[in-house]
């Protein structure tokens, strides 16, 4: 007698608990492919199980009698397998093959474009680091510029990532593939050139103001390029150049871009003061002080209200000079901006020291050296101590002066920092001659007079020049 399958309404009706338990198992299954990222399993299985449940029903329809023994029960099977492993198979290398080429290329994208974003993190650690070494208040979205504009060029092709990631081995070659990339580039060739300005910025100073000047070659309304072609050029001692850009910022910005006219005003007014031009100086920085105020830029309206005291005090006004001092202080402990606060101790320092509360000065400086110290910030250190020189001198201390000023020296020398170089040389020649060494005072002045002729200081070479006339070092 042949064996016959269980009822038909055990098949069509209402699923039995077998049934239930099976499709639990699919269901846990499924779970775990696509937890584990079997879509390659998934390509073959989905049209697989779709083909054989389809070839499975029509069967059944085409001749219900092929249910009722073995031999028909197994050949449906087979034939529903045979049908659902050809028609998987044409599904997948017809479609599913290319889309899961495609996603494991995007996949790779994503996991270069991540290790990518490792390498720029430790890329741009160092460099803030060697900012802070060198000095400089770096607006925090110089950063985030740079990470975007290292993505985006690493985007466009895979030359293009390789050169991202020369430079940000040090290489710098690198740019040279990115230069040749942008100069075949179509569409915002302007942009293209800032993004690379962008990543050269903080440590390639000649490739960044290549690109900078190929942009706004090709669109002169790009403020950002402007900016950032002063800033590089004030680095290089450059202050005619550097005055230019920042003017070209204010020409692009509008009356309406308030942020870009305060900042190239301000800007404005540390070249203008550079040279000398206090009365122009003081009306830039204020044009900035009023575009500032009211809005969320602390930072920036801080470090307006301390070059404003510092022009105060080169004009003789102490007492306003002292006022705007520590309304920096104040917006720097607010903050807790503990290179701001510094600063602003060092300047506090230099205005009791003129008022010759010598006592005073030194507790301010010393204060600030601690910060300075603790920051590792070298060029306010250098500040401090020669500062600290400077009072020591006032005592008569030449041998505690001249050390203050040496160290302050060296560490201006391997930042190459030049005007600090020529102020200290110019200190260190003062102190020789109140030891009675009038040659060597003059070799030490000549060096400074050198240094502020190269970055065209020019008050400062009329001072130089007149102590070395009445030393008469020169006639």
């Amino acid at each position: 007698m042949d064996e016959t399958l269980p009822p038909e309404d055990g098949l069509i009706g209402a699923a039995p608990e077998w049934f239930e338990k099976s499709l639990g198992f699919v269901r846990d299954s499924w779970t775990d492919f696509l937890n584990e990222g079997n879509s390659e399993i998934l390509a073959y299985i989905i049209p697989g199980l779709v083909t054989f449940v389809v070839a499975w029903v029509t069967l059944r329809q085409i001749s219900k009698s092929v249910f009722r023994n073995r031999f028909g029960f197994m050949t449906a099977i087979a034939v529903a397998l045979l049908t659902a492993w050809g028609t998987s198979d044409f599904l997948h290398a017809k479609f599913f093959a290319p889309q899961l080429a495609e996603q494991e290329d995007v996949d790779k994208l994503r996991t270069e474009m991540a290790d990518l974003k490792t390498e720029l993190a430790t890329y741009i650690a160092s460099v803030r680091n060697e900012a802070a070494i060198r000095g400089e208040v770096i607006d925090e979205n110089v950063w985030a510029q740079t990470e975007t504009a290292a993505l985006d060029l690493a985007a466009k092709s895979p030359q293009a990532e390789a050169a991202i990631r020369q430079v940000l081995a040090g290489n710098e070659s690198g740019f040279d593939a990115l230069f040749t990339d942008a100069d075949k580039a179509s569409g915002e060739v302007a942009d293209y050139w800032i993004e690379i300005g962008d990543i050269a910025f903080m440590n390639y100073t000649d490739r960044a103001l290549e690109a900078y000047r190929k942009a706004a070659m090709l669109d002169d309304s790009r403020a950002h390029a402007w900016n950032r072609i002063g800033l590089l050029e004030k680095r290089r001692g450059k202050l005619d150049e550097a005055e230019a850009a920042f003017k070209q910022v204010l020409d692009t910005a509008g009356a309406d871009d308030m942020t870009w006219r305060a900042t190239a005003l301000a800007n404005l007014g540390l070249i203008t003061m550079a040279r000398g031009q206090l009365s122009q100086s003081e009306d830039y920085l204020l044009r900035a002080l009023i575009l500032l105020e009211g809005r969320d830029q602390k930072q920036r309206l801080a470090a307006v209200l301390g070059n404003l005291g510092l022009v105060a005090k080169a004009q003789g006004d102490l007492d306003k000079a002292e006022t705007y001092h520590n309304q920096a202080l104040e917006i720097a402990n607010e903050l807790d901006d503990r290179k701001s606060i510094a600063a602003q101790f060092g300047n506090l320092g230099l205005i009791s020291r003129a008022r010759g509360d010598l006592e005073a000065a030194e507790d301010y400086l010393t204060r600030s050296l601690a910060i300075e110290t603790e920051l590792d910030h070298k060029e306010g250190m250098a500040a401090d101590l020669g500062n600290l020189g400077n009072i020591a001198q006032a005592r008569g201390n030449l041998d505690k002066a001249e050390n203050y000023h040496d160290r302050s020296l060296a560490i201006l020398t391997e930042l190459d920092h030049k005007e600090g170089m020529a102020v200290q040389l110019g200190n260190l020649g003062i102190v020789t001659e109140a030891r009675g060494d009038v040659t060597k005072a003059c070799q030490y002045w000549g060096k400074a007079l050198t240094l502020f002729r190269e970055i065209g200081m020019n008050p400062q070479i009329e001072m130089t020049e007149g102590i070395m006339i009445d030393a008469k070092c020169i006639s």
